[in-house]
């Protein structure tokens, strides 16, 4: 856990493997997620037809194109009526849920909305977020209320003792491995 202790977001020992591997490893596989039994799945929050809401507000790092792959995620898949931050509700749940490697985890028809493949010249959020300069921009969504977002990420920032970490870095973490398993 000496990432969290230090505020950094890849170990050193991290960083050897995936430059080993090839593949992004991140100190982000290796922490636990707030236990969810008493809060109900998005997809079913969702399909409700009067649903309180909360502002949920991030910074995340432009590089990541998020909200244009949001966009190309509900044109794709045909489901254009739901606002973004529906899709946000639905990433950050999967993420504090604890990120299945697999759209599989996800009830339908969530799990068949998949897509042409994360372009390729998009980098991955950990080493977008391990850069000293970041240009960010401003998201702000209204989220269900019932998912309890807002306390999820610090009960999740708590637990894993990321207080030097900002709440905007795990939502944008969460956002991109989501859009990346739904291959966008």
């Amino acid at each position: 856990m000496g990432a969290a202790s230090s505020g950094e977001l890849v170990s050193p020992a991290a960083s050897s493997v995936a430059a080993a591997s090839g593949d992004t490893a991140s100190a982000w596989d290796g922490y636990t997620a707030p236990p969810a039994q008493n809060v109900a799945r998005a997809e079913e929050v969702l399909n409700q037809r009067y649903i309180d809401r909360e502002s949920l507000n991030a910074s995340v790092p432009v590089d990541l194109d998020i909200p244009h792959r949001i966009e190309f995620f509900k044109v794709m898949s045909g489901i254009n009526q739901l606002p973004q931050a529906d899709l946000v509700a639905v990433a950050l749940d999967w993420f504090l849920r604890g990120a299945e490697s697999s759209p599989d985890a996800m009830l339908p028809p969530w799990n068949s909305y998949i897509g042409p493949g994360t372009p390729q010249d998009v980098p991955r959020a950990e080493e977008v977020l391990n850069q000293r300069f970041i240009k960010r921009e401003g998201l702000k969504w209204q989220t269900p209320e019932e998912l309890k977002l807002n306390q999820r990420l610090a009960m999740y920032r708590v637990m894993n003792r990321l207080s030097r970490v900002p709440a905007a870095d795990i939502v944008t973490v969460g956002l991109d491995r989501w859009l990346r398993v739904m291959g966008f």
